[in-house]
């Protein structure tokens, strides 16, 4: 309804307004959505033309379609998704796809000195980087104790105001929401007795970022988003070049990680798992991926250093309850 207003046909009846609006030009809706866009730039929802959610081609949102999916796994409506293999994972900084868009809206300036651009102070992350973290993954306009839930579960209470930490609640806030919730609901709604699922979390620098992470969180395991895809191709110079590297940035470990992924990889397209046929362990002593299952939900965490510890289970635990079960349930009873 506050599209309708800059539409010019607030005010009206819903079947009032759906009859104003249908008489609009193509124009007309595209000057009323920049109104609308502008109005109120940190909230994300509904800013783009979405499905409808139809019962036949469209059948529901996609959260609840997994829930169904894994609360009848025999539905033969399900049998596409069911019958195909899954690898499915994220890096350990994914979520600095969403910084750049974040912090442009702290800065207004775009990217300016890295120095600058990097310094987001609590009351930004609070007001700006929250609401919109919180408005994405709700894909609605978030009631205050979602808020204040995710303040509580991303702030660092012991050093709130130590910028390095809150840089790192700012990328885990996207990785959390944007990667490893949905990832983890995927995997579950995957796993099956006909097909095999495996999942992930990538955790190797690359030589140059693909999408800029704040210095001080640089590490050896600081991969963000897309990080991983030289790896997979062995660090072709299209994919290193652009970027400002050369095959004399990678080191030796990359390389070693490179070959290690694209066995197994490779591996999984052929036989549907990445242990066989070819031999991880002739590049890694001790190293096998272990099935993705509901009981362990294991998952392989892809360094450097990789070997028999490199298995994981429940990856992101706290975090995919979080967004996926409590978040959703406590806008619920705010909006009561």
């Amino acid at each position: 309804m506050d599209f309708a207003q800059y539409a010019g046909c607030g005010g009206l009846s819903h079947v009032l307004t759906l009859q104003c609006l249908r008489n609009k030009s193509s124009g007309d809706i595209r000057t009323a959505t920049e109104a609308y866009e502008a109005s109120e730039p940190v909230n994300l929802v509904n800013k783009t033309w979405v499905p409808v959610y139809d019962g036949d081609f469209v059948l529901t949102k996609t959260d609840q379609l997994l829930e169904e999916m894994g609360s009848t796994p025999g539905n033969s409506k399900f049998t596409t998704f069911h019958d195909v293999d899954l690898m499915i994972g994220a890096t350990k900084m994914d979520g600095n796809v969403f910084l750049g868009n974040w912090l442009t809206y702290i800065n207004e300036s775009s990217y300016g000195p890295m120095t600058d651009f990097f310094n987001v102070t609590a009351e930004q992350f609070e007001n700006v980087v929250i609401p919109m973290a919180a408005a994405i993954s709700l894909r609605e306009k978030p009631c205050l104790p979602s808020l204040e839930a995710i303040k509580i579960e991303y702030t660092d209470w012991e050093n709130p105001g130590n910028l390095t930490y809150r840089l790192q609640n700012l990328i885990n806030i996207g990785t959390d929401f944007g990667l490893n919730a949905p990832s983890v609901a995927t995997a579950r709604a995957h796993t099956n007795s006909n097909t095999s699922t495996y999942m992930y979390q990538f955790a190797t620098a690359s030589p140059r970022t693909f999408l800029p992470i704040p210095p001080m969180l640089l590490s050896e395991q600081s991969a963000g988003h897309a990080d991983e895809v030289g790896f997979v191709f062995g660090f072709p110079l299209a994919l290193l070049v652009p970027f400002g590297a050369s095959l004399s940035s990678v080191t030796a470990e990359q390389m070693k990680v490179s070959k290690a992924v694209m066995a197994m990889w490779s591996n999984f397209a052929k036989t549907r798992n990445p242990n066989t046929p070819m031999d991880l362990q002739s590049i890694y002593s001790n190293l096998q991926w272990p099935s993705y299952d509901i009981v362990t939900e294991s998952y392989l965490k892809i360094t450097s250093n990789m070997g028999a510890n490199s298995a994981g289970t429940r990856l992101a635990a706290r975090a995919v309850e979080f967004w996926n079960d409590l978040l959703p349930s406590l806008q619920s009873l705010g909006k009561q």
